[in-house]
């Protein structure tokens, strides 16, 4: 169903992306990664240095930053979660409905 969505342990295993949040929408799985930010003690979504080429608005969704992964959650089922297919490039926005069992 879409929105359904679970917090998983990045495979990059890094300090700066600690986990990867996993969001299912139209039958796709999104892989979006979450950045813990040191000098802030805060935590974003997305890629880090791709702010740049985006446009405003997906710039600006993109510079929120969270304390908890909680937080994050929260935020997103209440404001749509952008995504991005990584081959097509296509932008959709869904909300975080509901946890899926892993």
């Amino acid at each position: 169903q879409d929105g359904a969505f679970l917090v998983r342990l990045s495979s990059a295993q890094t300090g700066r992306q600690p986990y990867t949040l996993v969001v299912l929408y139209q039958g796709k799985v999104y892989n979006i990664p979450v950045r813990y930010l040191e000098d802030s003690r805060r935590y974003a979504l997305g890629k880090e240095g791709k702010r740049r080429s985006l446009s405003l608005s997906l710039s600006l969704s993109l510079l929120r930053f969270f304390e908890t992964l909680s937080d994050i959650i929260s935020h997103h089922t209440k404001n749509p979660l952008l995504l991005i297919d990584s081959k097509s490039q296509t932008k959709n926005t869904t909300y975080l409905a509901h946890p899926a069992r892993p």
